[in-house]
């Protein structure tokens, strides 16, 4: 495995830092943020949540019989409350319902060209297409970096893994705790 970073690390040495959805699902989502939550919230730098991203929440959490189902609805709270203290800021046109992997990879690729971006995601299939992206000659720009989450909240470089190999394939998804907004901002230290 590659070289671990930490959160606030990777929002100091990047113009845009987004993640996807399967990362927000992961066991290490919470584990991250009650480790760096406050920390980001003093760079007053948000992470970016795509649109797409958002509605494949929603999507996911309105469908009962989806495994990730009750994930999904807390991660929503959690992420309420991370919009409130500026932790995450939303981005791309919500009422685009196409597919969020296809929406996630134009905004990466439309802003490379100004910006050095980070994605922090699981999907192994976007990372491929992420990566891609950096040997293709007739897109100018910066490099897009991605980085994995691990199951205890560690952020791993995966950009250059052969295949990915770093990438979790199994999760637990155990992100219940509870459901009020009071109780987030004191997990994690609001």
């Amino acid at each position: 495995m590659t070289q671990k970073i930490d959160l606030p690390a990777l929002l100091d040495t990047n113009d845009i830092v987004a993640v996807d959805t399967c990362a927000i699902l992961s066991d290490g989502f919470i584990k991250l943020f009650k480790e760096s939550a406050k920390a980001v919230f003093k760079l007053n730098k948000p992470l970016i949540l795509h649109g797409s991203v958002v509605n494949e929440l929603v999507r996911i959490s309105r469908t009962a019989e989806h495994p990730k189902c009750n994930i999904a609805q807390e991660a929503l709270l959690i992420l309420k409350v991370f919009e409130h203290y500026k932790i995450f800021k939303y981005w791309g046109n919500s009422k685009d319902f196409r597919l969020a992997d296809q929406q996630f990879l134009e905004y990466v690729i439309e802003l490379m060209t100004d910006n050095n971006i980070a994605i922090i995601t699981l999907d192994k299939k976007l990372t491929s297409d992420i990566l891609m992206q950096n040997m293709i000659n007739s897109y100018h720009g910066h490099i897009i970096k991605v980085f994995g989450l691990s199951d205890s909240g560690k952020l791993f470089d995966c950009s250059n893994l052969q295949n990915n190999e770093g990438i979790s394939k199994k999760s637990n998804n155990s992100l219940i705790y509870t459901k009020s907004v009071e109780s987030y901002k004191k997990l994690f230290n609001l």
